[in-house]
């Protein structure tokens, strides 16, 4: 069939499923040459298959539908750390305890500690374990949905502990004890733990629910404690912009991209340690621990530092979500195992917008960060933005309204316009019936 007069058709790449490519277009053809077009139009986009959680997200509710802790033992949950993989958080890992290596004698921890903790603190994903092993089975042998299993959030944040729940790990520094009486650090010898955590949190593109942290130790005599602070700062400084330094000298066609630096901010006794670049980015801590507290005649200075934001700042990703894509189009930038600038394949993807606004009463208090984490959970990772558009309160009910915007859009696929919709009907009635607020 030839093409219609006034007419220009371009040519379409098959949609490959195993590869997520979607619709490509290969260019045009001439308005005044003719050429058939018999199945032409035989492409499906992307945005017709089936909307998976994202990795984070799946694995997070993995982890909270556990029945016995014992299912927690398998290598894909401690996260990408110390594997052979094309994974950035991997190569920046191996990375910094290379360059720290030449400063100073490395000792590694493996991560054997348990990703379930019984001490409650704040913020945490909760965790019901059930001692009926036939109940465990058929509940993991059934395809339920978050909404319906509402695991992310059993129990209050601020509840004392009770026998049968648990929690989700905040920080490896909940085992700090353990690392430092199995590892003696000593001032000659720099102690590294690594793995991931989990903490509830509000939506933004640079702060995630679950990420990898490394811990830092290193020993100080009570008369050498400034000279071990500023050895310690100098390493991690030296690491870091170190391998900044590589990459930009690789990318150098890249333009507008500051040279990172690291500098640190003291905050009473303890330092925050920051990224410095287009925007300056919180990326961990140094507490300073006091001869006495852990050992007898030995301080102990503990580093706390976020790997995923140290990776996005590093290789100028935007979006903590790609880190955990499985999409073929970023897992091939790093195919040779080398850390280079991400170069982003998604130029334009689409986003919609829907607002929700509902009442809460005026006795009750409206937990934000338990709101955030809802709309995430319903959404599977592809809401990029909440925005609280208006609050106020109605004097003769007591009542405070609240008005937020949310803003639905995937990091690595197209959304479509009928999933933003149906996520949006879903988080209404989640937040009625977990919340209790009533809609407007």
């Amino acid at each position: 069939m030839a093409s219609p007069a006034g007419f220009i058709l371009t040519s379409v790449v098959p949609f490959d499923s195993d590869k997520h490519y979607g619709y490509q277009s290969t260019g045009y053809r001439s308005q005044e040459k003719s050429f058939h077009v018999v199945g032409a139009l035989n492409h499906v986009f992307t945005r017709s298959l089936p909307l998976e959680n994202i990795t984070a997200l799946q694995l997070i509710d993995k982890l909270t539908s556990v029945q016995d802790p014992k299912c927690i033992e398998a290598e894909e949950d401690r996260g990408f750390l110390g594997k052979t993989s094309c994974r950035p958080i991997s190569m920046l890992y191996k990375e910094l305890i290379k360059y720290c290596e030449e400063k100073l004698p490395v000792n590694i921890i493996q991560d054997h500690f348990p990703i379930l903790c019984g001490k409650d603190t704040c913020r945490l994903y909760y965790v019901t374990l059930s001692k009926d092993k036939e109940a465990s089975q058929s509940s993991r042998d059934k395809n339920v949905h978050f909404h319906e299993q509402n695991l992310w959030s059993v129990g209050s944040a601020h509840a004392s502990h009770t026998p049968g729940l648990y929690h989700l790990r905040p920080s490896l520094l909940c085992f700090i004890d353990d690392i430092t009486h199995k590892s003696n650090p000593g001032p000659d010898l720099l102690t590294i733990g690594s793995g991931l955590v989990f903490r509830k949190s509000l939506i933004s593109p640079r702060t995630m629910p679950v990420y990898h942290e490394m811990l830092m130790l290193l020993g100080y005599h009570e008369n050498t404690s400034k000279v071990q602070l500023q050895l310690l700062m100098d390493t991690i400084k030296y690491a870091i912009e170190s391998i900044a330094a590589s990459i930009i000298s690789v990318d150098k066609e890249k333009t507008g991209y500051d040279v990172l630096g690291v500098t640190f901010h003291q905050k009473n006794k303890d330092y925050t340690i920051v990224m410095t670049s287009n925007c300056d980015q919180i990326i961990g801590d140094i507490k300073v621990v006091p001869p006495g507290d852990q050992y007898k005649d030995l301080g102990v200075l503990i580093v706390d530092l976020n790997l995923d934001l140290i990776v996005m700042n590093i290789l100028d990703i935007q979006d903590w979500r790609m880190l955990w894509t499985e999409d073929e189009r970023f897992m091939e930038q790093f195919s040779t195992h080398h850390l280079r600038t991400f170069q982003n394949f998604s130029l334009y993807p689409p986003y919609y917008i829907h607002d929700i606004s509902f009442w809460i009463d005026g006795d009750s208090i409206f937990d934000d960060v338990e709101f955030h984490t809802i709309a995430l959970q319903i959404s599977k990772g592809n809401i990029v933005n909440v925005q609280l558009l208006d609050q106020y309160e109605n004097a003769e009910t007591g009542k405070t309204g609240l008005c937020y915007r949310m803003t639905y859009q995937s990091c690595d696929r197209a959304l479509s316009y009928r999933s933003a919709l149906e996520m949006q009907l879903l988080l209404r009635d989640e937040l009625q019936r977990r919340l209790q607020v009533t809609l407007r």
